[in-house]
């Protein structure tokens, strides 16, 4: 029954209800038919398209490829995303790794297949980028990132064990991205070989020994160098080289970066000839570095290490589609077999032996080098965190008075050893001479770095050791490359090592 007034009619605001809802129905009717109106659709039609054409001009296009076989649908890569990428999986960060390398079987044989031998740069993001570009290419990758990798690691002047990562060997686009760290002894070229046989081995070094390149006398360093590159292409294997990227100015300066990779661009010249094409990539450019950017200043952020793996990877492409080559037919251009001939040490040069760790390669240093000492402990270098150094072992120098000093002191006079002041008790300074030791303080040995005895050793202590000077050793140009603790400023004194240096690494 409707609602009246008094005078017999409706109540006034059941005019004005029925009124606004009559108007909004109209308003519902009209949104429908709008949605349901032909022109609606097909403007979400085009919208949708609009997308669609969006995202397909980011998926790959076919583009030309040589070799028909292997990639006969070979697609541009997408640009790299600059998110950074993890540290490692999950899981424990270090395992040890003994014996010799595994077998990989080539899973298609039409397919070329890539060896990359780096350092530490493939341990930034640069390593996990340039593997999935060159998968995307069509090729099957092996990757080996070897912390502190030399010359010297390689051609087995380095017995101890360093932070190395091997990426899983893939050969399909889109297979993630998954490593394994592993505490592991260096590897000789000729292993690599043997094990893998590359139709394509890529070295990617350099940042560890520009010094040793830039300076007047490198012949040592350029030997190995040479010797490595032939190991390399002893199967036939085409060889590239990827140099190492520019460092802030205040660690390496700019003059010095460039005598290092001219150097090893004329080092590789040669192979080029041979090859037709130039075998050397020259980062320093590619990858700048501002003198801005933080960080130990030799290492990129993520976002230039991910470019300058486009980069890099664009090379190593092209320069494949030049060589002409497939993975059924290595190059003709090396011939000699690999030497599995013992080395000096008596030892297969193709796989270390069971106790390269302990090798005593000192035995080519001459009788009248070696010096007893009696010793006692000044001060020593402070060790940082050694947690920030999980990926290589380190050496601090230690201070000692020489308390045998006139017995040795003929042997000692062509080193010229400094003299120092010690305070003594009333206040008063007496003159030691002084002898300069380098230890062995840091070491891994697959379960993450630590300290090594030798650290815990207190100011005041006597110890009797046989040393030989640093530039004596034949590791000292591999010991250069590794991390050290120095926090004193006596130049010209000569340093020393003990003659059982591996034994310091003893926890």
């Amino acid at each position: 029954m409707d609602k009246k007034t008094s005078g017999g009619g409706l109540h006034p605001s059941y005019g004005y209800w029925h009124w606004m809802t009559r108007v909004l129905a109209v308003v519902v009717l009209l949104f429908s038919l709008h949605l349901s109106h032909p022109l609606y659709a097909q403007s979400k039609l085009f919208g949708n398209k609009k997308e669609a054409s969006s995202s397909s001009a980011e998926k790959k296009k076919p583009s030309k490829g040589l070799f028909s076989r292997l990639r006969e649908k070979r697609m541009e890569r997408k640009a790299a995303s600059i998110d950074p990428l993890p540290e490692s999986p999950a899981g424990p960060s270090y395992s040890s790794f003994h014996g010799p390398l595994s077998t990989a079987e080539r899973k298609n044989p039409d397919q070329v297949r890539v060896l990359i031998l780096g350092d530490s740069q493939g341990q930034t993001a640069f390593g996990p980028e340039l593997r999935k570009l060159l998968l995307d290419d069509g090729y099957e990758v092996i990757f080996h990132a070897v912390k502190n990798g030399t010359p010297y690691f390689w051609e087995g002047k380095w017995r101890s064990p360093v932070l190395t990562r091997l990426y899983h060997q893939e050969t399909e686009p889109d297979s993630g991205n998954s490593w394994r760290n592993y505490s592991m002894t260096p590897r000789s070229i000729s292993e690599y070989v043997k094990t893998y046989n590359p139709d394509v081995f890529v070295f990617q070094a350099g940042t560890n020994f520009e010094k040793d390149l830039a300076q007047q006398n490198n012949d040592y360093i350029c030997n190995l160098i040479s010797k490595s590159v032939e190991s390399a292409g002893r199967e036939g294997a085409k060889i590239l080289w990827i140099g190492p990227p520019d460092a802030r100015d205040n660690v390496k300066s700019p003059e010095r970066q460039k005598r290092a990779s001219n150097t090893l661009r004329g080092l590789l010249e040669n192979v080029s000839e041979k090859q037709g094409y130039s075998s050397f990539f020259e980062s320093l450019e590619v990858c700048p570095m501002s003198n801005s950017v933080g960080g130990d200043g030799e290492h990129p952020t993520v976002r230039k290490a991910i470019e300058w793996a486009k980069l890099t990877a664009n090379w190593i492409d092209q320069s494949i589609i030049n060589f002409e080559c497939d993975g059924a037919h290595h190059s003709d251009e090396y011939s000699a077999p690999i030497d599995s001939s013992p080395d000096e040490t008596g030892n297969s040069k193709l796989r270390p032996s069971a106790n390269d760790d302990n090798m005593d390669l000192l035995s080519s240093v001459p009788i009248e080098k070696r010096f007893s000492m009696d010793l006692k402990l000044v001060t020593k270098s402070e060790l940082k965190d050694v947690k920030t150094l999980e990926y290589t072992d380190a050496f601090a120098v230690y201070k000692y008075e020489l308390c045998n000093y006139r017995e040795v002191e003929t042997q000692l006079a062509p080193l010229e050893l400094t003299t120092s002041s010690v305070a003594v008790e009333g206040g008063t300074e007496r003159e030691i001479q002084t002898v300069y030791v380098l230890h062995w303080a840091v070491h891994n040995k697959g379960d993450g770095p630590a300290l090594t005895r030798v650290t815990t050793r207190k100011s005041g202590e006597s110890f009797k050791m046989d040393l030989t000077p640093l530039k004596e050793h034949p590791l000292k140009h591999t010991i250069g490359t590794i991390y050290q603790f120095n926090e004193f400023d006596d130049f010209l004194a000569p340093v020393f090592v003990s003659i059982d240096l591996y034994g310091e690494r003893t926890f």
